[in-house]
C-alpha cells in the first residue's frame, strides 16, 4: 500500500532530510542544501554517481519499490509522492553520461548543467495547496524553528557520517572529521570514557589510563567495538581487560559501535 504525500512529508523539514537521506545513500560525499523557506524551496545538490539512466525515469513512478542497480533509493516511489505536493526539478549524471539528465514536473527550477557526475533536485511551491502545511512557515517564528529542526537534524546525521561533507545555505556544518572536535562543536559538549560508574573527559591529547572489561567500554553512552594501537594492532572489544595507558588518536563510527585508535604508552592484556 502507497502511503498518502500528506503522512510521508508532514512539513519541510522531512522533505530535505528525505533528499538529503536518498544522496546519502546514493554514495555522495558532499551534500549541499538550500533551505530557502522565504522562498518555498528545498534544493539539494551532491557529488554522487547519480543516476543510471535506466534508474532515472523510474524514480518518480508510482511504485514502492524498485530493482536498482546504482541508485540506492529506499523507496523509489518518494519522488511520485513529492510531485503530488510540490513541484519538482532534478538532473542527474553519470561518468558514462555525455550530458546531464533532467525530468521536471511542474514549474522548472534548475538553471544550469552538471559538469561532473552527480544529481541536483529543486522542490518548489511546497505545499502550495494546502494553505495549513503552507501556513507553517508564513511567519518569521515558524521559518526559524523550521530551520532549527533541520539543522538539528543535519548535526545529527553529521556525527554518524564522518566522510561526507554537509554545506547548508553555504555554511559548511561539518568543517572537521576529527569526531571528538565534531562533537563539542555540535553539542557543545566534551567526550567521555565511562565504565564501571567511572568517567574520564578527553580531549585529542590527553593521556587516560583504565582497567576493567572492555566490553563495558562507554563513550558517551555509545558501545566502542574495536581497537587499535598504534595504526597496526587491533583487537576486538569482547570480555578482554586492559590496563593500559594511552593517548586518543582518533575514533570512527561503526555499524556494532564505536572504533578507538589509540597511541600505546603502556598497555597489557589479560
Amino acid at each position: 500500500m502507497i502511503p498518502s504525500p500528506d503522512s510521508s512529508f508532514p512539513n519541510h523539514v522531512s522533505i530535505a532530510a528525505e533528499l538529503v537521506m536518498s544522496s546519502i545513500d546514493n554514495n555522495a560525499t558532499s551534500i549541499s542544501i538550500i533551505y530557502d523557506l522565504f522562498h518555498n524551496t528545498i534544493s539539494v545538490k551532491d557529488n554522487s554517481p547519480g543516476i543510471s539512466k535506466k534508474d532515472f525515469y523510474r524514480v518518480i513512478t508510482q511504485k514502492s519499490s524498485c530493482q536498482s542497480t546504482h541508485f540506492k533509493l529506499r523507496n523509489f516511489n518518494r519522488f511520485y509522492l513529492l510531485s503530488k505536493i510540490a513541484n519538482l526539478d532534478i538532473q542527474t549524471r553519470t561518468a558514462d553520461d555525455l550530458t546531464s539528465r533532467r525530468i521536471t514536473i511542474g514549474k522548472p527550477q534548475i538553471t544550469s548543467t552538471l559538469f561532473q557526475p552527480g544529481t541536483e533536485i529543486i522542490i518548489s511551491s511546497i505545499f502550495s495547496k494546502n494553505p495549513i502545511k503552507l501556513s507553517q512557515v508564513s511567519d518569521p517564528k515558524s521559518k526559524n524553528d523550521s530551520l532549527y529542526k533541520f539543522k538539528c537534524f543535519l548535526n545529527t546525521i553529521s556525527l554518524n557520517f564522518l566522510n561526507i561533507k554537509f554545506i547548508l545555505n553555504g555554511y559548511t556544518i561539518n568543517p572537521t572529521k576529527c569526531l571528538y572536535d565534531r562533537w563539542r562543536l555540535i553539542t557543545g559538549q566534551f567526550l567521555t570514557l565511562s565504565s564501571n560508574n567511572q568517567t574520564t573527559f578527553f580531549t585529542s591529547k590527553i593521556t587516560f589510563g583504565f582497567q576493567f572489561p572492555f566490553s563495558h567500554f562507554m563513550v558517551n553512552l555509545y558501545p566502542a567495538s574495536r581497537l587499535e594501537i598504534d595504526g597496526h594492532e587491533e583487537k576486538p572489544i569482547k570480555n578482554t581487560i586492559i590496563s593500559i595507558k594511552a593517548e586518543i588518536k582518533e575514533i570512527e563510527w561503526e555499524e556494532e559501535g564505536l572504533f578507538l585508535k589509540i597511541s600505546k604508552i603502556f598497555n597489557r592484556f589479560g
